[in-house]
């Protein structure tokens, strides 16, 4: 098996959101190459994990599965968002909560968690804002 990165990239940062696996070695894609630049609003593009060195330091490839586990889940419970805005906002916050803790919560304390990052994450600085403080914040 092969595991591949899903990487959202825009002319300031890349950030993975997502990563799989599969059995064939050439599904590498990046349909803009390297001589086109970065649209207004970022792209996408797929890479062998093996090739590409994570851009944040504070987030694993575990981590990014914990992500995705994580906005499925929510998906799952009605929270209205888009996947890639929260991949992104979890790997904002990802040294600052205890994504084991948040995955285990009962729902009630797992929407508050996700809808309060959504909301108050500012895109800008990738900080939280208006004092919010997940319940799964490491302390």
């Amino acid at each position: 098996m092969f595991r591949y990165l899903v990487i959202y990239c825009t002319e300031e940062k890349e950030t993975v959101v997502n990563s799989f696996e599969a059995e064939r070695a050439d599904l590498t894609i990046d349909p803009y190459g390297d001589d086109v630049p970065i649209a207004l609003g970022g792209r996408e593009y797929i890479i062998l994990a093996d090739d590409y060195e994570i851009p944040t330091p504070n987030v694993s490839l575990e981590d990014i599965d914990a992500h995705s586990r994580i906005a499925n889940r929510a998906r799952e419970l009605g929270v209205k968002f888009e996947h890639l805005t929260l991949m992104m906002d979890l790997s904002y916050v990802n040294d600052q909560i205890d994504l084991e803790k948040l995955e285990k919560f009962p729902n009630g304390d797992f929407l508050h968690d996700v809808s309060g990052i959504l909301t108050h994450m500012d895109r800008q600085t990738g900080q939280l804002v208006d004092c919010f403080l997940p319940r799964c914040a490491k302390r």
